[in-house]
């Protein structure tokens, strides 16, 4: 599901110093990260899309100085997530493999 390459990307942003706020599915929420904001399930795109806006505000409440998104499927609601997200982030990305 992610998680693993989720952590391994946390390590090395926390090893840089950085605050990280996660922007995850609610099954990442035992990852320690100094902020996790969750969506719900990450097959619900309904419910990712209508929460996006407002996680997002609330991630830019905190003092973190990176937000870490994991992705969702390119197809139907999931286009325009992606796009959200993309915008958000100023189009800078960490590629995880």
């Amino acid at each position: 599901n992610g998680a693993n390459e989720v952590k391994a990307a946390l390590e090395k942003l926390k090893s840089q110093g950085e605050q990280v706020a996660l922007l995850a599915p609610s099954d990442f929420n035992d990852i320690n990260v100094d902020y996790f904001f969750s969506f719900g399930n990450v097959s619900d795109q309904k419910s990712i899309a209508s929460s996006l806006y407002d996680l997002l505000r609330e991630c830019d409440k905190t003092d973190a100085t990176l937000i870490l998104a994991t992705t969702t499927e390119r197809a139907g609601i999931g286009v325009a997530i992606m796009n959200r997200l993309e915008k958000a982030s100023g189009q800078k990305r960490i590629i995880i493999e």
